[in-house]
């Protein structure tokens, strides 16, 4: 079919088919036919997916970031409280006039720690603070980052026992099916893949009576550890 298509119709097509694989959707219209192909799609999956989740999760922190900010800019309290210190009415706090609104709002903050936040919250003068930038500092004061973090260690630890259960499934998975589907070694690993990666084009199914209820049970197995874990 791509054959017969212009230069920049298949960069769409490879595009489009790029972004349903990666995206775990799966319309079946299109999917790889070489063992190269498919290969490719497994490493191809591997980096992309992971990298697509933490944009969306990105995206979505920063969504909630931006929700929380204009949250806390509206806040009577806040607002007072700036205008409050802002005694000459310039619409801007110095260090002293914006430690001294901090400790006003119950945060007892040092010296440090006022600097630490100007730097953080403005973007040309460090020296005084906006109301905007007020809001950005209640973020950091109420929402530090400090309090997210894990160890890396142990994060690192546990990705990588994840990882080596999960390659050892999928190499199970590709032995059975290999035996049961009659499949080659390549159609059998990405079989599997798709299926713990959710995409399903369809363009493999398990037809003997043993393939289609360990199919359901190969991919029900996965989902209870991943849940779990």
């Amino acid at each position: 079919m791509l054959e017969n298509l212009g230069c920049s119709a298949r960069i769409l097509f490879a595009a489009r088919y790029s972004f349903t694989l990666v995206a775990s959707i799966g319309y079946g219209d299109l999917y790889p036919r070489t063992d190269g192909g498919k290969i490719f799609c497994i490493f191809f999956t591997l980096l992309a997916t992971p990298a697509l989740v933490v944009a969306y999760l990105f995206a979505a922190r920063k969504s909630i970031d931006f929700m929380r900010f204009l949250a806390l800019l509206m806040d009577e309290q806040n607002i007072r409280t700036f205008h409050k210190y802002d005694k000459d009415e310039s619409g801007q706090l110095n260090s002293n006039e914006f430690k001294v609104a901090l400790h006003d709002l119950g945060y007892r903050v040092t010296d440090d720690d006022v600097r630490l936040i100007m730097e953080e919250v403005n973007i040309c003068d460090t020296t005084l603070v906006t109301i905007e930038e007020f809001g950005q500092a209640m973020i950091l004061l109420q929402y530090p980052d400090a309090k997210y973090k894990k160890i890396r260690q142990t994060a690192l630890a546990s990705a990588m026992l994840v990882a080596l259960v999960n390659l050892s499934w999928v190499l199970i998975g590709t032995i059975c099916f290999m035996h049961l589907e009659s499949w080659t070694f390549v159609e059998s690993l990405w079989f599997c893949w798709e299926t713990l990666m959710t995409i399903g084009l369809g363009d493999l199914v398990p037809h003997t009576e043993a393939g289609r209820p360990l199919a359901k049970g190969f991919w029900l197995v996965h989902l209870v550890a991943r849940s779990i874990s």
